[in-house]
């Protein structure tokens, strides 16, 4: 890994960085996470997710509704985006931030 120091912020907007993608039918990459890290989720229609059980290993913490779980990136966009980010092309750019892979 090359250590670069920090770029700007200059020109920054989230909306430079697409995500919640969709990822498979009507499940966008927000409520697919949901999913994939919840225990006996439950959905609607629409692919959100009505009640499970999701548990945060960062403190112990445990929550049954999806509206009480924010799913955030492990790198925050701006961080990419002063990392280097600002210079990748837009699809580049989302499949970053959608990266289910590494997430």
């Amino acid at each position: 890994m090359t250590v670069k120091s920090k770029g700007s912020t200059s020109g920054y907007s989230r909306d430079l960085v697409p995500h919640w993608i969709t990822i498979s039918g009507a499940c966008n990459a927000q409520e697919t996470v949901l999913k994939r890290d919840g225990t006996s989720v439950v959905t609607d229609t629409s692919c959100a997710g009505t009640s499970s059980c999701w548990y945060s290993p960062y403190d112990g913490a445990t929550w049954t509704a999806a509206s009480e779980v924010d799913i955030v990136h492990v790198v925050p966009l701006v961080e990419a985006w002063h990392s280097g980010a600002s210079g990748w092309t837009t699809s580049r750019r989302q499949n970053f931030a959608d990266d289910l892979a590494r997430s």
